[in-house]
């Protein structure tokens, strides 16, 4: 199917990702085990926060002998059941909220951002020898590493701050973005600005780099959200509390501690012309020329208002901006197409006739504004569950071959206990040479054996929720 218009909230919290992109890295290989590693080659390892389940699942798509569903990790550290709650209930205090993922120094790397509270979110650090000796398809109880508040076998770093989120790897670094205000409240009341923590990849325990958002040029980051990678020396932060973009530079950071990697740091914010309050700018892109395409979309305090892509240039120079055709437009995750001058984006809707599904951005010669096409048709197929419930896009990570994407879609408002019947999609584009006209071949991953398990109503464990991040990475051992 070709790419065409059809007609037709993303939930506040968690905020939807992720997604991420992929930001480039080397080859981890793993240990020998079933659970991280490839049989033989390469392979690519999808990794997906569910974030309202408390639980990482894992899968590879591509793996030479078909070895697709590689198991989950349990994160239910305060556990999601109570006297006379229903099945999976995360009400009251019990959401433990994994969330930013990333792969880097010898870790999978998840930043539990309520444990042990909401204010005081916890870094946990799975070396790859934990996975050694498990196979394919294991879930990891949390009573593996976790009990009564005590870890073993892996690292945990209290981050002592209010909701850190998004995590990404930076050379030898982590960096954790702390939005630092409390996504429960009316988007008015995020006026705190955010922070980076810096933590070395191999050694997480080893110290925690802080940088100030709060003094940029220009004015405060608030509610630091999604960051992503310009270039060597360069980091772009969304800022959801006040509508804007910090654009940072920063030095080498490799084999430098963590405080001194964090104090070279420096940045300015740039503002996005006529931005008012209480619109959502969480989610952001690099372009081929070293800047970056942000969404700007409507909240739930002005559902049907407009969506915009804007583009900045280095210097926080604006380029243009992209007024998206029609109103109701829930802009969730933006990804770039390696090599090009093309994103995909997911976009949910509150109402039956709005934007729901995964869009393209083009950009065409010297045209200030991008060619916006889509919905993906495929993908349309899959954004309903098996009883008639429209479901919503969430996460987008697209492989660095740029023939695949990996998308997390869910129910617009997730129950507090029972099952959500979410999805983790797997594309495989054709047709990529003008993404205004690519066809999809789409695979649900979460469909049962061979696959994931599918989801089961009686079955807390496989409950889809919130499959808000998603992260590619490629592996071989």
């Amino acid at each position: 199917m070709v790419l065409g218009w059809t007609g037709g909230c993303l939930p506040d919290n968690p905020p939807a990702d992720t997604t991420t992109g992929v930001d480039p890295m080397d080859v981890p290989v793993i240990p020998e085990g079933e659970m991280l590693g490839c049989s033989q080659g390469t392979c690519t390892l999808v990794v997906v926060s569910q974030t309202l389940d408390d639980r990482i699942e894992l899968l590879s798509p591509d793996d030479p002998e078909g070895v697709v569903y590689r198991g989950s990790i349990d994160l239910d550290l305060k556990p999601n059941e109570c006297s006379g709650c229903g099945l999976g209930d995360n009400g009251g205090d019990r959401l433990d909220e994994p969330f930013g993922v990333a792969v880097a120094g010898g870790h999978l790397h998840v930043v539990a951002g309520h444990y042990p509270t909401p204010e005081r979110g916890t870094l946990l650090s799975f070396p790859f020898e934990f996975f050694a000796e498990r196979a394919a398809g294991d879930r990891v109880d949390a009573s593996a590493f976790f009990n009564g508040g005590t870890f073993s076998g892996v690292t945990a770093v209290p981050l002592e701050r209010l909701e850190p989120i998004f995590v990404t790897a930076v050379e030898d670094k982590l960096v954790v973005a702390v939005f630092a205000n409390n996504l429960f409240s009316a988007e008015d009341a995020w006026t705190q600005p955010g922070e980076l923590l810096v933590l070395d990849a191999a050694d997480p325990a080893g110290g925690v780099g802080v940088v100030p958002l709060d003094a940029l040029d220009g004015g405060p980051c608030n509610g630091a959200a999604r960051m992503i990678a310009l270039g060597p020396g360069q980091l772009a932060v969304a800022c959801d509390g006040n509508e804007a973009v910090a654009w940072l530079e920063h030095g080498a950071l490799t084999g430098l501690s963590p405080g001194e990697a964090a104090a070279t740091f420096s940045g300015a914010l740039c503002e996005i012309p006529g931005s008012v309050s209480n619109r959502r700018v969480r989610y952001l892109a690099p372009d081929t020329t070293g800047g970056l395409v942000v969404a700007e979309g409507p909240t739930p305090l002005d559902v049907l208002g407009p969506g915009r892509l804007w583009r900045f240039a280095a210097g926080c120079v604006v380029r243009g901006v992209t007024n998206l055709p029609g109103d109701d437009w829930q802009l969730a995750q933006i990804a770039a197409l390696p090599g090009r001058d093309a994103w995909v984006f997911a976009s949910g809707a509150i109402s039956a006739s709005g934007n729901r599904g995964v869009f393209v951005a083009v950009e065409r010669g010297d045209a200030s504004e991008l060619e916006i096409c889509g919905p993906l048709a495929d993908i349309q197929a899959h954004l309903v569950d098996d009883g008639g419930e429209p479901l919503e896009p969430f996460a987008i990570a697209v492989a660095p071959d740029g023939e695949h994407l990996a998308i997390g879609v869910g129910p617009f408002i997730p129950p507090t206990s029972g099952p959500g019947f979410g999805r983790i999609l797997w594309a495989e584009l054709q047709g990529i040479d003008d993404p205004c006209t690519m066809t999809a071949s789409v695979t649900d991953l979460g469909a049962g054996p061979p696959l994931a398990p599918a989801v089961d109503p009686a079955d807390p464990a496989t409950y889809r929720r919130a499959p808000n991040v998603i992260e590619l990475v490629e592996v071989s051992g």
